[in-house]
């Protein structure tokens, strides 16, 4: 069997390459990283040295990390590439796709040292790259941006079918980052033994870049994912929690709190549309907000198909919120009969999506019978069908909390009610 190292930054174009080369027959025996002379990050994307270590711990493949400046960094790559060949490693795994400079600094170096050099992404087409890695099921997301290319608002997304859609609406970006727009990290896939999860990360501006500085991360094991942990807290996998209060009460807050407790693999259903730059600005509040790593799922109206279509191997799913998805379900409509029927459609067939799916459901709306009666009738229509959505998910629901300044109050717990 022919033996390998794989040349490894940790992101999507060195995990694929690895993977393909693996299931072709080649055996890769070590991954190969070359960090900065004081051995603290990465020289191909700044991740810290200590990250990409967890990373290959996850995967349970030994990484070999040389110190290099610049100036030496072909003479230090050399030098471990003969001490890999004196261990019987033939053959050298490169994620390059198509800067031909790249390739034949490759081709010359592993030809002066004798290694054979193998890159399976050589001149693929980068969206179908992007496709296939999405399709095995490599979970993997963006830890740094070249700044004139992409914002910071694109550092801990998800490489996922809306990123694929999203960045085919830039010019200035290739699909792969090829030429240094962005870079990635993979936490996750069929080459990992354990899942990494980002647990505490900053954005950080550096020379023109933007980078996620992960502070913190855990490597979760199969059988000690939050399943295990749900199984000794006595909460089941399949369960539905309702969070209500007023406007600013704390809901989303307490929400993702929640969520962060009860799982490791959130999906974020947001209902809101931007219509207004009031709304927008509400909206870019909430997704700040939200913790690196997670999906996000926008959808207006139609929630149960889309999550059937897109909960993937989400462990928990927040919707946020009902009050929306009943406002964006009614419109304008003042047919009282017509608007009750929209309207409690599309809840109950979010309720029987629910049933059928293997998660934890946290569902946050607006607690709208304290107030006084509406003067506009479209307003009542909606005060009225909010409250039976409400009580509706209040019947299915294990848990419900009541956010009053804040403050969490449950009033409906699994175990009473």
């Amino acid at each position: 069997m022919e033996e390998a190292f794989a040349s490894w930054s940790g992101g999507k174009d060195s995990c694929l390459a690895c993977y393909r080369a693996i299931t072709s027959g080649v055996k890769v025996r070590y991954l190969l990283n070359m960090v900065t002379e004081d051995g603290q990050r990465s020289r191909s994307h700044g991740l810290s040295a200590q990250c990409l270590q967890m990373q290959a711990e996850a995967m349970g493949i030994p990484l070999i990390q040389r110190r290099t400046t610049g100036a030496d960094y072909e003479t230090e790559f050399k030098s471990v590439l003969l001490a890999l060949k004196h261990e019987g490693i033939t053959t050298g795994v490169f994620g390059d796709i198509d800067l031909e400079g790249h390739r034949q600094w490759i081709e010359r170096v592993c030809s002066e040292m004798g290694i054979k050099p193998l890159l399976p992404l050589w001149g693929e087409d980068q969206n179908k790259i992007l496709r296939d890695l999405i399709g095995l099921g490599f979970e993997a997301v963006v830890v740094a941006t070249r700044a004139n290319s992409l914002g910071k608002e694109w550092l801990g997304r998800r490489l996922d079918l809306d990123f694929v859609t999203d960045l085919d609406k830039l010019r200035n970006v290739t699909p792969c980052g090829e030429a240094g727009e962005y870079h990635t990290l993979v936490i996750n896939g069929p080459l990992f033994q354990k899942r990494m999860q980002i647990v505490e990360a900053d954005k950080v501006l550096r020379e023109g870049h933007w980078f996620l500085e992960i502070r913190k991360c855990e490597l979760i094991a199969p059988g000690d994912d939050s399943e295990r942990n749900k199984k000794k807290k006595g909460i089941r996998l399949k369960k539905i929690i309702l969070i209500i209060g007023g406007a600013r009460s704390g809901k989303s807050r307490f929400a993702q709190e929640l969520a962060g407790k009860l799982g490791s693999n959130v999906l974020f259903v947001a209902t809101g549309e931007p219509r207004d730059e009031e709304m927008q600005a509400r909206i870019n509040e909430h997704k700040k907000a939200r913790p690196m790593g997670w999906r996000t799922m926008e959808t207006p109206i139609n929630v149960a198909r889309q999550l059937e279509l897109h909960i993937g191997d989400a462990d928990v799913v927040i919707i946020d919120c009902l009050t929306l998805l009943v406002s964006n379900r009614l419109g304008e409509e003042l047919d009282y009969p017509k608007a009750e029927k929209q309207v409690l459609s599309e809840i109950h067939e979010l309720i029987s999506s629910i049933k059928k799916l293997d998660a934890i459901f946290i569902i946050v709306s607006n607690e709208v019978g304290m107030g006084l009666v509406p003067e506009a009738k479209l307003v009542r229509i909606y005060r009225d069908l909010l409250g039976k959505a409400n009580q509706l998910i209040a019947q299915h629901a294990d848990e419900v909390y009541l956010m009053v300044a804040g403050l969490p109050m449950k009033i409906r717990s699994a175990d009473t009610s």
